[in-house]
């Protein structure tokens, strides 16, 4: 997990609070993203950055805004998670992408750049929590 000019460390987490947030904040968080991940190798970033651009524009476009984002980094395991919390119960499914369509392919993408994706619910608060696991190579 190196290429940025330094270690990620061996397991670390951290969250940003996005409640009331508008849509512009997927560039905070990108950023914020970058600086606690500025360890990691360029390819798992990119991947990365591209992965939370996704679930943070669902959650957004159909989630009622995102409440959380929190990020995870376990070397033992080669993995980076990050997590989106939103207030919707529907879950996210990887759309039918057409070439004409303007929309409809970010589980598509986040599918196919993930290790492994899911949902977690929040059955007493409701909504849910969006994630997706990310390999570093």
């Amino acid at each position: 997990m190196t290429g940025g000019g330094g270690e990620v460390p061996d397991a670390s987490s951290w969250s940003l609070d996005l409640r009331g947030a508008q849509p512009a904040a997927v560039a905070h968080v990108r950023r914020w993203a970058s600086r606690m991940l500025r360890g990691a190798s360029d390819e798992c970033l990119a991947d990365l950055l591209l992965v939370a651009t996704e679930i943070l524009a669902n959650a957004y476009d159909h989630g009622n805004g995102p409440q959380q984002v929190r990020l995870s980094c376990d070397r033992a395991v080669r993995r980076v998670r990050i997590e989106v919390d939103d207030r919707c119960r529907d879950h996210p499914t990887p759309g039918h992408s057409r070439l004409d369509a303007g929309r409809g392919r970010g589980m598509i993408i986040v599918a196919g750049l993930a290790e492994e994706w899911g949902v977690r619910d929040h059955p007493g608060a409701g909504g849910k929590t969006v994630w997706a696991d990310i390999h570093v190579r």
